[in-house]
């Protein structure tokens, strides 16, 4: 009736607010985000001028963790994984057969916004990468010797470069796939927020 604005004003301010909450169960989360981790990728990579061939492979798996936030639900998908590879290094006719071994975790955190599953772009990844020298091949004695004292030498330089190229690719391709995993949710959360139910309440669709 207009006949106390302020007070509608007042009761206004404190109720137009989101005021729907959704529950979802652990379980739900787990079925939504978790999944395996099984890739196998060809490894070609040149390390302190040895050209480095081979073959690797990342099993593991990626399940979510909920953040705490009271503003705005947040979650953080984490994936440990082994890494393994088989490799053999061409350096000026000698080639060394190589084995690498790493410890993998690899996370990014998401958000519910407005428009649905957002990657907050905060990937991280780390690696503990070990390799090992298995053998050295050369038609001379001599050269073998010498290649294995460099190879020594040089070793924990190479891992080093080594293991940050592999956190960095996978950093890469965590968030790529990531985000095709989010294009995915969000259709679904649409087809969801679409659904005849909410009419029938009579509520309008939230935003």
């Amino acid at each position: 009736a207009n006949q106390s604005p302020q007070l509608v004003s007042q009761v206004l301010s404190k109720y137009s607010q989101p005021n729907i909450r959704a529950i979802v169960s652990d379980d739900f989360l787990r079925k939504s985000f978790s999944r395996p981790v099984d890739q196998a990728n060809p490894v070609n990579e040149v390390i302190l001028g040895t050209t480095i061939i081979g073959q690797s492979i990342l099993c593991g798996n990626v399940s979510p963790m909920l953040v705490d936030n009271p503003n705005q639900a947040t979650l953080r998908l984490l994936m440990n994984a082994d890494f393994a590879s088989q490799n053999k290094g061409y350096n000026r006719g000698v080639v060394l057969n190589t084995t690498g071994t790493a410890d993998v975790v690899a996370c990014e955190t998401l958000t519910l916004g407005d428009s649905g599953l957002v990657a907050l772009g905060d990937t991280g990844a780390d690696a503990q990468l070990s390799t090992t020298i298995q053998s050295i091949e050369h038609r001379m004695k001599l050269v073998r010797k010498i290649a294995a004292k460099q190879a020594a030498k040089k070793k924990p330089q190479a891992d080093a470069i080594g293991e940050a190229r592999m956190e960095n690719r996978i950093r890469t391709q965590f968030h790529e796939q990531l985000t095709e995993q989010l294009s995915d949710a969000n259709r679904r959360l649409k087809e969801a927020m679409d659904s005849p139910v909410i009419s029938r309440l009579g509520i309008s669709k939230p935003q």
